[in-house]
């Protein structure tokens, strides 16, 4: 891949338009392996590649170029790094994927959701690589959905710990497609002030930014806190008793 770069931090874009076309490469890229059946299961954005090649290491004079780039030029994303990936069988529905908990322990991403956390025995790759990457949408373009409100439903429902209710790739890519299709020109060209943070679950990063009477109206589809008993499989978890303890049960009773 001579003419693929992988240099993409991703508190230097400019402009909404920007950011929109990275989140739409993502999404494609992500609908596309789903759809045949490949879970990535290390979305990190160490892990994306973009249509600009630098020779020389990483240096301001590199980024200064690739800002230039997306200024001037199509600018095209891919996700790359597949020692982790999976294929299931492509005729498996992708609800019936499942692996088991612990291989996911491996991966080094920090968006990784708590699917396979609390002694879970086994979990979705899927959903989890949909929650993965809204985890880097929501870490790092909180501050979008001031522009584009709808992005505040799609960071939820990408990421919601009620995994029913999470969105397939495609389906978030169709969703997505549906807010930004009707975006004004003065939108897509407007700046924004990235403010990137690990604290993603933290959902008033980005609904705050919302007018209040479309806060009032979709209340009913913001992700709901957590529940009890989560929390204490969360508490349990905390002491390395109580996680050998959880990961014994639920693995003999399979769930």
């Amino acid at each position: 891949m001579p003419t693929w770069g992988d240099y993409n931090t991703l508190d230097d874009f400019e402009t909404v338009g920007q950011v929109v076309e990275f989140m739409h490469c993502m999404l494609k890229g992500l609908s596309l392996l789903h759809s045949r059946r490949i879970a990535h299961r290390d979305i990190d954005e160490q892990n994306i590649m973009n249509n600009f090649y630098s020779p020389w290491d990483f240096c301001s004079a590199s980024k200064s170029r690739l800002i230039e780039h997306r200024r001037s030029s199509p600018v095209l994303y891919c996700l790359f790094d597949f020692n982790m990936s999976v294929q299931f069988p492509l005729e498996t529905p992708l609800h019936e994927c499942r692996l088991v908990a612990e291989t996911v322990m491996f991966a080094g991403t920090p968006y990784s959701p708590c699917d396979a956390h609390y002694g879970a025995y086994d979990y979705d790759p899927f959903a989890h690589d949909v929650a993965c990457l809204g985890n880097i949408f929501r870490a790092q373009f909180a501050t979008i959905a001031g522009s584009v409100p709808e992005f505040a439903l799609l960071f939820d429902r990408m990421t919601t710990h009620i995994r029913s209710d999470r969105l397939s790739a495609s389906n978030a890519l169709t969703y997505f497609d549906q807010a930004v299709k009707g975006l004004l020109d003065h939108v897509l060209e407007n700046k924004v002030v990235l403010d990137g943070s690990l604290y993603f679950e933290d959902t008033d990063r980005y609904w705050s930014l919302l007018p209040p009477e479309l806060v009032s109206a979709w209340a009913k589809y913001r992700t709901p806190p957590v529940s009890l008993g989560h929390k204490v499989l969360q508490y349990i978890s905390s002491y390395d008793f109580g996680q050998t303890a959880l990961c014994c049960v639920r693995r003999r009773l399979q769930i």
